[in-house]
């Protein structure tokens, strides 16, 4: 029984919290087609060459990612899902001895070999999990060398572990998994075991797992690939062909916020003068202006569209010389700016469906980048609106260092205030249910984590 002061409360599945988030945002929700396994479609159809694959606590969810990947038919010849070993005999390709093999890894005698897989993380499990865990290393050998031979593919992988959320071996509390990839090296016929990995899971949320063993089988196969032919050329940036898959160009970008060049004051002429800056313009205190549901409108003074938000020339010239340097955008170290507009302003009908959307609830529908401009930025234009005046001596201030430190006439300088403050979210012990509030000024559908400021003194506890 979990018991909280707070007014309002409730617990909720992680799996219906994760279902309800991606039915309100389909533009974030995961896609089958994950970055590994189109590396790993690319790298095959690159180098020409076939797989298959054999998995059991994964439940279909490797051979489905790779399917979604447009020119998986090229590469993928099929697969199985053997989830019952004892009742999967005449799905293995028919072969009963590899059935009987499968059944004989399962007993609780472990080769040495088989030991090496589990060094180092021993003094975490009991016995009967190693051995469980152990079984799982024979198995996947057994299942990818016959189904490499079977399908007379290139590489076979094949995966065996345990998602969750409850778990038969005594003391065992998270998921693992046993990958194996086999293959032929360069030039050679026999299939051998090319390579094996343990994964071990830290909760017990079964979705979470099977994405997590699916990838790191992408991963280690492409892994497994290099080893049979080192010369291979490995595919390093993935494919702009997949609709599904986000091809968002701020996920390679990030904010270098050069704050050492903040007192450099030709430095900051120049970036100022930038006419490649960009702008996240906010609106009053609350709005900023956004391009999509996802992604911010972040306007340059080379675009005609960033004067049609102004009324007069006057009006624009003192929006630019009151702009706050946010920092730098990635590797081109392009200047970004947050640039206030009152309260009434109006964006123009030929803006490209740009509008403007409060702050703190559409945020968290951005992406990361734009997220965390966003919210800078909204936070800089309320702290330079309500501190005009020198909080120690009551003097009238000008804003310096970029916008970001408010000096006053007689020379007492102050930055943004920053408020510690955490967000936490509350689990069982097996990480399958969250406890979750509701403020009393959010909707009646919307619960959150729980959230606070700590006051001074106070632990974050």
């Amino acid at each position: 029984v979990i018991r909280s002061p707070l007014q309002a409360r409730a617990l909720y599945s992680l799996r219906h919290v994760k279902r309800h988030l991606s039915s309100i945002t389909d533009s974030q929700s995961s896609s089958l087609a994950t970055q590994p396994f189109q590396r790993l479609v690319e790298t095959l159809k690159s180098s020409t060459q076939t797989c298959t694959i054999i998995e059991s606590s994964c439940g279909g969810l490797i051979s489905s990612s790779l399917m979604s990947v447009p020119g998986s038919s090229r590469v993928y010849f099929g697969g199985t899902v053997a989830y019952s070993t004892k009742r999967a005999g005449k799905l293995l390709c028919g072969d009963e001895e590899l059935h009987d093999r499968l059944l004989k890894s399962t007993s609780p005698a472990a080769s040495d070999d088989d030991k090496m897989m589990i060094v180092g993380v021993e003094e975490h499990l009991s016995e009967e999990t190693k051995a469980y865990i152990q079984s799982k290393v024979k198995w996947t050998q057994e299942a990818a060398l016959s189904y490499c031979k079977h399908m007379d593919t290139d590489f076979a992988i094949a995966e065996g572990g345990a998602t969750g959320p409850t778990f038969h071996p005594e003391g065992m509390k998270a998921g693992f998994a046993v990958l194996a990839v086999a293959g032929r090296r360069s030039g050679q016929d026999d299939v051998e075991i090319l390579a094996q990995k343990l994964v071990l899971s830290t909760h017990g949320d079964r979705e979470m797992n099977m994405r997590l063993y699916a990838d790191a089988a992408a991963e280690l196969c492409v892994e497994a690939m290099n080893i049979a032919n080192p010369s291979i050329e490995m595919t390093t940036e993935q494919p702009d062909t997949h609709q599904v898959q986000s091809t968002n160009v701020t996920d390679k970008l990030y904010l270098d916020r050069s704050s050492h060049l903040r007192s450099d004051a030709e430095a900051m002429k120049e970036l100022y003068n930038r006419s490649d800056a960009q702008h996240v313009i906010v609106k009053g205190a609350s709005e900023v202006l956004f391009g999509s549901d996802d992604q911010l409108s972040l306007p340059t003074l080379e675009q005609p569209f960033l004067g049609t938000l102004f009324e007069t020339g006057d009006a624009k010239e003192e929006a630019l010389e009151n702009r706050t340097f946010l920092g730098r955008l990635g590797d081109e170290q392009t200047p970004l700016f947050a640039m206030y507009l009152p309260e009434d302003t109006n964006v123009s009908s030929d803006s490209n469906s740009s509008y403007f959307a409060n702050t703190r609830s559409r945020a968290p529908m951005l992406s990361p980048l734009h997220n965390e401009i966003a919210l800078t930025a909204t936070a800089y234009v309320n702290w330079r609106d309500s501190h005009r005046f020198c909080t120690r001596c009551g003097s009238p201030v000008e804003f310096v260092q970029g916008g970001t430190c408010a000096k006053c006439t007689s020379g007492h300088m102050a930055w943004p205030r920053q408020d510690p403050s955490i967000i936490v979210l509350v689990t069982n012990a097996e990480s399958t249910h969250a406890l979750l509030a509701r403020s009393p000024r959010h909707p009646s559908y919307l619960y959150t984590a729980l959230a606070g400021f700590v006051e001074p003194g106070e632990n974050m506890e």
